[in-house]
């Protein structure tokens, strides 16, 4: 072969190459436009990217699954969001407020910890757990891997969580079940089969033994820190086993209760412990004016423990 076949074929593969990142890159761009009222930003949480801490202010971690994230409601319709506008009304220009919202569709109580670990950087003060709905059905299997961002190689190795797979993802739900939401429900399915599966022949894992010792370990780890914890127990609607869950994961963490940087509410009959059109768009989501009734309770245990905990800026 000679040297003018070997450069010949050499540009050939960096131009092939760099035709793939371009078209890959203005999807990405392209894709963001597209569901930027209804997706997350570049580091893989919904709302605005937040940067180094100000002097008093005080940072608010919103973990959880979808109703968390606030699916099927624009960014600034999510709990978290209209916490944030709440906190800033009440606390007032002398404590700057913000609120970080790392919730994600499908996540459940195993993606608390490398939740936290992927966004430490951002130096919470006060973390809220609010998620229950999806460590209700069993045997659990589920591990970081199946977590929404860690899921994610790019994200893992860069930090970035692109939205074009997401974006592509959703178009073929819409193609091939009628609806963005049946497409997910098949996909839940799917993956709930695959892990009851996985446990034949092994141990039995029970879902509320794995959802008790991750929400344990998450909340005392933080309290260990010094950090402020709120966790909220999800709107009752009907399941059982989601009002029998809550009722022993309250019953655990009753040790908690008297720890001045823990706070606990129970928001299972909030709006009457059953779906009702003027809270809920869809199954468990809520609407805007349920998210707001959601932040106007949350807000009460956040303001409580911004006096017990010790504010200071990212140094």
């Amino acid at each position: 072969m000679t040297h003018r076949r070997i450069v010949g074929r050499f540009v050939l593969v960096i131009g092939a190459v760099s035709v793939c990142v371009v078209a890959a890159a203005a999807l990405e761009i392209f894709a963001s436009y597209r569901v930027r009222r209804t997706a997350w930003n570049v580091r893989g949480y919904r709302g605005r990217l937040l940067g180094r801490k100000l002097p008093s202010e005080i940072r608010v971690f919103a973990v959880g699954g979808s109703t968390t994230y606030g699916y099927t409601v624009d960014r600034d319709e999510t709990y978290p969001a209209q916490l944030e506008t709440l906190l800033r009304e009440r606390l007032g220009p002398t404590h700057p407020v913000s609120v970080a919202n790392l919730g994600h569709l499908s996540d459940s109580s195993v993606c608390y910890e490398p939740t936290y670990r992927d966004y430490r950087y951002l130096d919470a003060d006060i973390v809220i757990l609010y998620e229950g709905y999806n460590d209700v059905e069993g045997p659990s299997r589920r591990t970081e891997r199946d977590c929404y961002q860690q899921g994610s190689v790019i994200f893992r190795w860069t930090g970035f969580f692109p939205i074009a797979p997401l974006f592509l993802r959703e178009h073929w739900y819409r193609v091939r079940y009628g609806s963005i939401t049946k497409g997910y429900e098949v996909a839940r399915e799917t993956q709930l089969a695959a892990r009851s599966a996985a446990a034949v022949g092994g141990p039995p894992i029970s879902a509320y033994e794995n959802y008790e010792r991750n929400v344990l370990s998450f909340v005392r780890r933080r309290l260990e820190e010094g950090k402020g914890v709120v966790f909220a127990s999800q709107p009752y609607l009907g399941n059982p086993a989601h009002l029998d869950q809550q009722k022993r994961i309250r019953a655990s963490l009753a040790p908690l209760m008297s720890h001045p940087g823990f706070r606990y509410r129970d928001f299972m009959y909030l709006f009457g412990g059953k779906w009702d059109a003027a809270w809920f768009n869809e199954l468990m989501w809520l609407n805007p004016r349920g998210n707001r009734i959601l932040a106007e309770k949350m807000s009460e245990p956040v303001i409580e423990l911004t006096t017990t905990i010790s504010v200071k800026a990212t140094p």
